[in-house]
């Protein structure tokens, strides 16, 4: 693959998950380096659990049992 190809996912990438990149939460909506952050934990907007099929939104909760 080119770089080209690699620049584009990379842009895809980053338009369906904002949240992992520069704006990071965590699950009380603390940003990296706030007091308290907690690592182990993202916040998800309602947004985009909006847009989660239903085989998403199970895995998601089985994520968060673990925790």
């Amino acid at each position: 693959m080119d770089t080209d190809t690699f620049e584009r996912f990379g842009i895809r990438e980053e338009q369906k998950f904002p949240f992992l990149e520069k704006s990071q939460r965590d699950a009380n909506r603390r940003r990296p380096g706030d007091k308290d952050y907690g690592p182990k934990t993202l916040y998800l907007s309602p947004h985009f659990l909006k847009n989660l099929t239903s085989g998403q939104v199970i895995f998601l909760n089985i994520q968060q049992c673990l925790l």
